[in-house]
């Protein structure tokens, strides 16, 4: 079964808009030991690894004379011979920058073919402006890198209106949003918040908030269809979550619901190699092929 564990709580970064860090404190992190306890305990076969910064992950204790990085504890995990699939949510573009991060990560197995990668602008100035320690072509690379590893891949994001933008820098952000054709955009309107860095600083612009996230909705709703049709004949690996009469509900491991029929009768939380051929917005429809 799908099941979320928390790895870690809190905060170091400090975004200048986000009140994380004064509410919550600095990151704690759950220790390897416990996180691998409750895989076992729970029996879980799809993992969703959970933490302000999932991807900041590092822990250390006597057991152990070196640090537990995230991409390590991907590895430990990925030898879990029942454990299905391995996603997790939310990481910070500016932990990929680390040498051979994205290698060590996107090389096992049992990863996600989908990653939440928050981009909040496309526009530098106001990344720098929002303290978030990446710029646009840092994560253009970092995009880059995982899509080399797996054409397959798809990427979400969270996307920040009116943090102190002009239109020009929000045009920016649409040319970003189009480029990487996003299956899945959270919009958040910024609100200002006491002890934010940002709260001390308030410019004021014309904002047109209804405007731009009818914009951002728009390509969104584009941006599934052209990645829906990509996968048109594509044969790709699926999980089977649950049988609804003569079809089998599954999901395919860039996050995508699947129904596929077979001849076969199929077990439950098997791994399938399936073929699309067609598609309903997010929803896909294949053959197994296995």
């Amino acid at each position: 079964m799908k099941k979320k564990i928390v790895i870690s709580n809190g905060c170091n970064n400090n975004c200048s808009f986000c009140i994380v860090p004064f509410v919550r404190g600095k990151e704690k992190y759950k220790s390897l030991y416990n996180i691998i306890l409750e895989i076992y305990v729970k029996k879980i076969v799809i993992s969703v690894l959970l933490g302000q910064n999932v991807s900041s992950y590092n822990f250390k204790n006597l057991f152990f004379k070196k640090k537990i990085y995230f991409d390590n504890l991907i590895k430990f995990l990925d030898k879990i011979y029942f454990l299905k699939k391995i996603d997790f949510i939310t990481s910070n573009p500016k932990d990929f920058l680390k040498k051979n991060f994205i290698k060590n990560i996107f090389s096992n197995s049992k990863i996600s073919k989908y990653l939440h990668l928050p981009l909040q602008s496309g526009s530098n100035k106001v990344l720098k402006d929002m303290k978030r320690k990446y710029n646009i072509k840092e994560y253009s690379n970092i995009v880059t890198k995982i899509k080399k590893i797996s054409k397959k891949f798809f990427f979400g994001t969270d996307i920040m209106i009116n943090f102190f933008e002009t239109i020009k820098d929000f045009k920016k952000t649409i040319k970003i949003i189009n480029y990487f054709k996003y299956d899945k955009i959270y919009f958040f309107k910024y609100c200002s918040m006491p002890n934010t860095l940002a709260y001390y600083n308030i410019k004021k612009y014309k904002n047109y908030t209804k405007l731009k996230i009818n914009i951002l909705k728009k390509i969104s709703k584009n941006n599934i269809i052209i990645n829906s049709i990509k996968m048109l004949g594509k044969k790709i690996k699926i999980i089977v979550i649950k049988k609804n009469e003569k079809i089998y509900i599954c999901r395919s491991y860039n996050n995508r619901k699947v129904y596929v029929s077979s001849k076969k009768k199929i077990d439950i939380y098997s791994v399938l190699n399936v073929r699309i051929l067609n598609f309903y917005n997010k929803v896909l429809f294949g053959i197994n092929e296995s």
